[in-house]
């Protein structure tokens, strides 16, 4: 099975925060989030 890789460009947390949420509730993997700003729950959320 090939690996695939989602790369996105959030300007707003709380947009991230529903990417993050609707993704894993589809049951995408996610392994790491990279953000230009400090987030809190990345950690909780991922």
């Amino acid at each position: 099975m090939a690996n695939k890789f989602l790369h996105a460009i959030y300007d707003d947390d709380d947009k991230l925060l529903y990417a993050v949420k609707h993704l894993k509730k589809e049951g995408v993997y996610i392994e790491d989030v990279f953000t230009p700003f400090p987030v809190s729950w990345t950690g909780s959320k991922l």
